[in-house]
């Protein structure tokens, strides 16, 4: 079965595909695509941010515990490095310009399936 390409690896040029536990290299380069900010990225926001764009993360918490928001714009690569359980992880993940706007400046919410009409008489338990 073919997979699907979400774009371009910045990191060495390679398909970005959605594999079996989220987006990655088709190249195995090393270059992580699934998390930013702590948090988890859905395969759309991949697309985007391989595309050169801007994503917005909303309800991000910093360390003191306060929420913010964020527009994160890809700017590079860069390699991380950490220890886990005795354990040094590694790989290489996206740079990111950041900009944290006035919460009077965000685009509504969209819902999170969509604009979908139900016409609530047809449901079975009305």
């Amino acid at each position: 079965m073919a997979k699907t390409v979400l774009g371009k690896c910045p990191n060495c040029g390679e398909n970005v595909v959605i594999g079996k536990y989220g987006p990655n290299c088709s190249a195995k380069c090393g270059m992580r695509f699934g998390y930013a900010m702590g948090r988890r990225l859905s395969d759309q926001e991949v697309e985007t941010l391989l595309a050169g764009e801007h994503i917005l993360l909303r309800n991000l918490t910093n360390k003191e515990g306060t929420e913010y928001n964020a527009y994160l714009t890809p700017n590079g690569v860069q390699e991380y490095s950490y220890e886990k359980d005795g354990e040094t992880k590694s790989g290489i993940q996206w740079k990111f310009d950041f900009e944290f706007p006035e919460d009077d400046e965000l685009p509504e919410e969209e819902p999170p399936f969509g604009n979908i009409d139900i016409d609530d008489s047809e449901l079975p338990f009305n």
